[in-house]
């Protein structure tokens, strides 16, 4: 049971005293996803004290209350790390729905689940915000490329790997296992060049192990990486380059107000080139 006298659930408790919960929109469902329970004793009290009953929530709900009222973050600007740090959770949390960003449970159970848990109050240098910024953010190799690509296929990784030469490699997460990463990476065998899908293990807040014969166990996803670029390991040597990419090529901001978040644009496939700001 978590105390709501915590940082975040008081304020949240607060909130909703003050202004009441949030109420039903055309893009929530009451019915989808609604049994699914999240694992982080936080992430889970959050969500039933801010939207209990729902499964699915406007990004424009969602964010005033997680990272104001729940996580404490201060009022930021665009020059911030942690304004780059909210960037990244709505690309990796955030679907589009009816032309509206919106935040599912059960994704938000899974992105807790891979960089979690929750910790308050906020720390811009560590916990779940931080520790997804750190490994989409984190570039290796020559070309200084971006190794995370996100949601990805084992057949969408093959097919962006399949012309590429030894010491290719992309990292993405698991599909079929809550909480695991895979890598995927192109190798040399019998004169041929071939692809291998090798699993993370993974467990909330815990260590990530190569699994293979010879198991391999690391502190952080960033670490495995750079330490499996040997030869002798994996070999990952030339990460592709990461459709998450695009989210650092630039910081310009126009004010979108308290929420960050404006109408999904006519063109959905520009959505995530929008900029936003905070007004406080």
């Amino acid at each position: 049971v978590v105390s709501t006298q915590s940082t975040g659930v008081k304020f949240l408790v607060m909130d909703i005293e003050t202004y009441g919960s949030v109420g039903p929109t055309s893009a929530v469902d009451f019915d989808s996803d609604a049994h699914v329970k999240i694992k982080d004793p936080l992430g889970q009290s959050f969500w039933d004290l801010a939207f209990d009953g729902q499964s699915i929530v406007e990004w424009q709900q969602f964010a005033p209350k997680f990272l104001y009222r729940f996580l404490g973050m201060p009022c930021i600007s665009p020059e911030s790390t942690e304004f780059m740090q909210v960037k990244v959770l709505r690309a990796l949390l955030a679907r589009t729905e009816n032309k509206r960003y919106c935040v599912r449970k059960r994704r938000f159970n899974e992105l807790l689940h891979w960089f979690g848990p929750l910790t308050l109050p906020f720390n811009p240098n560590s916990g779940f915000l931080a520790t997804m910024f750190r490994v989409v953010s984190d570039r290796i190799g020559e070309g200084k490329n971006f190794w995370f690509h996100g949601d990805v296929s084992k057949e969408e990784a093959e097919d962006r790997l399949k012309t590429k030469e030894p010491g290719a490699f992309l990292v993405r997460f698991s599909a079929n296992m809550d909480g695991y990463f895979a890598v995927s990476h192109v190798f040399r065998s019998n004169g041929e060049n071939k692809i291998s899908h090798v699993r993370i293990k993974h467990e909330m807040g815990g260590n990530f192990t190569v699994v293979c014969s010879r198991p391999r166990v690391y502190s952080n996803l960033n670490e495995l990486v750079r330490t499996e670029s040997s030869q002798k390991l994996l070999g990952l040597s030339f990460p592709l380059i990461s459709p998450l990419q695009h989210l650092f090529e630039t910081q310009t901001a126009r004010s979108v107000g308290y929420d960050f978040l404006e109408e999904v644009p006519q063109n959905e496939n520009e959505e995530d080139n929008e900029d936003f700001e905070v007004d406080c």
